[in-house]
């Protein structure tokens, strides 16, 4: 470990990598609004580009963070087509993301 803490005052994973939580029932705003994936980034005190996010509903999670200039790839379980403006990263499942990110 780096020695170094999350935002939440957790330890840091080897590499930087962390997963971060935000509880729409606290913070006020809810899905698809963009301005619960702003809240998130003030608190980790970060940028958009610095964040990949990771949803399996194209409004919800894939152009709700878009719009809020996150880096995002879409889970598509059912192969569906993609119907909205900008196109994110696809993947078929959680199984396909860990291996294209973790190859080289």
């Amino acid at each position: 470990m780096s020695g170094r803490t999350t935002a939440a005052g957790r330890p840091e994973p080897p590499g930087g990598r962390s997963a971060f939580r935000v509880d729409v029932r606290r913070c006020g705003f809810h899905k698809p609004d963009p301005q619960i994936y702003h809240v998130m980034l003030e608190r980790m005190r970060l940028e958009g580009c610095d964040v990949l996010h990771v949803g399996d509903d194209p409004v919800e999670d894939v152009v709700a963070a878009q719009r809020a200039g996150l880096d995002t790839v879409w889970i598509n379980r059912d192969h569906l087509e993609w119907t909205h403006d900008e196109a994110p990263s696809m993947a078929a499942d959680l199984r396909e993301l860990t291996l294209r990110l973790t190859s080289r």
